[in-house]
């Protein structure tokens, strides 16, 4: 236990605004809008019923996945409550705080840290919202060191009934990382994405 604290603390809390992240991207970054994930009549059963629907994996450096959600509110509730970064570490599971240092035409600059077990995990993101097209796609910010090795994801925004409205809701993340211990490797490759849709299901519905 003792070695792995003194490992952990060599990786996590790393995060530095001032230090460049060391390498461009690794994973192919989102550049046009994401196509709908296909659902069967038992997806669509499981959505209407509340749940969420996860599609997830998990491999030795990190993993990928998707959360699919049914909201009842339409999608600019939806975008309206996703965009809201001052409310996350009032909304989200684990999320310590959240700030935007950077806003850019269509990007916007985001430093968010987690807290894991009591241990602080950083990541800077530049996120680049394409309402008109449905999503926001984001990449690491590579002028700065997060914990993450890579990390790339989008969220999808389909209104798909007017009254009462209904929105489907799709977020997906896919990270890489390099030497953490497991347990902050499960939050940022599958705890972060079940966590996901459900806190914005909750505060766009209110």
């Amino acid at each position: 236990m003792h070695l792995l604290f003194l490992s952990f603390l060599q990786v996590a809390q790393a995060y530095d605004p001032n230090t460049p992240h060391g390498h461009q991207g690794i994973l192919k970054a989102i550049t046009s809008a994401p196509a709908a994930i296909p659902l069967s009549s038992a997806d669509k059963a499981q959505l209407m019923n509340g749940e969420v629907l996860l599609k997830s994996s998990r491999g030795d450096e990190g993993g990928r996945g998707v959360a699919i959600q049914y909201v009842q509110a339409n999608e600019n509730k939806v975008w309206e409550t996703i965009l809201d970064y001052d409310q996350y570490p009032q909304r989200v599971s684990n999320v310590k705080s959240c700030e935007v240092y950077k806003r850019s035409g269509e990007q916007i600059s985001v430093e968010l840290i987690s807290s894991i077990m009591g241990f602080s995990v950083g990541v800077y993101t530049v996120n680049t919202v394409k309402k008109s097209e449905g999503y926001m796609a984001w990449t690491l910010d590579y002028a700065r060191e997060s914990d993450a090795y890579d990390m790339i994801g989008y969220w999808r925004v389909e209104q798909i009934q007017d009254n009462p409205p209904l929105t489907k809701l799709e977020y997906s993340t896919e990270v890489q990382l390099r030497g953490v211990p497991s347990f902050v490797a499960n939050y940022l490759s599958k705890g972060a994405l079940k966590d996901g849709t459900q806190w914005v299901k909750t505060y766009s519905e209110k």
